[in-house]
């Protein structure tokens, strides 16, 4: 029996959770005396898959977007269709909000459309406040499939601090501002904590 864990024990053995305690809950301890052990959200099922109600994960769409970059403008990108928002840390907007310190997965995918055969610089940006990611193409005029169109894809392990934020933005360069951001569900941002 570990010292000071009072009133936990059913005298069959057992330990006895709070009162209040949500069948197939981890037990925690929140470190005060009198009230030692509590419910979580953690749940194990009896064939031992976890979930965690409150572990922050986002997943957004975003819907076409015109005429955002190709002169070496950098856009952020809006993604206003969350499909879902674990915790509420994505405004619903662009920008997701670290709630703890800790390493998260984020990506993001697009597909644009209207490149030009000039264009010699296309980049697909992660900023987060600590760190900027990139991924893209030298010259994605010249790999750009028939139909102008060309698909990115980023995913990074970041390391974050509470309250840091997370966007996504695309730059492409040497054209005009024509590139638009397809109509499509594939263009997503979505992140969540890893430890």
């Amino acid at each position: 029996m570990t010292q000071g864990f009072t009133g936990a024990n059913d005298n069959t053995g057992d330990v006895v959770g709070p009162g209040s305690s949500t069948d197939n809950a981890l037990a925690r301890f929140d470190g005060t005396t009198g009230k030692l052990l509590q419910n979580s959200t953690v749940i194990v099922t009896d064939a031992g898959e976890m979930t965690n109600a409150s572990q922050p994960a986002f997943l957004a769409n975003c819907t076409a977007q015109n005429n955002i970059t190709g002169d070496g403008t950098t856009y952020t990108v809006t993604f206003a269709t969350q499909i879902f928002n674990q915790g509420s840390d994505f405004d619903g907007t662009s920008t997701f909000t670290s709630p703890v310190t800790g390493r998260y997965n984020l990506i993001s995918g697009m597909q644009l459309n209207q490149l030009t055969t000039g264009m010699t610089i296309g980049q697909l940006s992660m900023v987060t406040s600590n760190n900027t990611f990139q991924t893209g193409y030298n010259n994605p005029g010249a790999v750009m499939d028939i139909n102008n169109t060309l698909a990115y894809l980023i995913t990074v392990l970041a390391d974050m601090d509470a309250a840091d934020t997370a966007t996504v933005s695309i730059r492409l360069t040497n054209g005009t501002k024509v590139v638009d951001i397809a109509s499509s569900i594939r263009n997503t941002f979505a992140g969540y904590l890893v430890t």
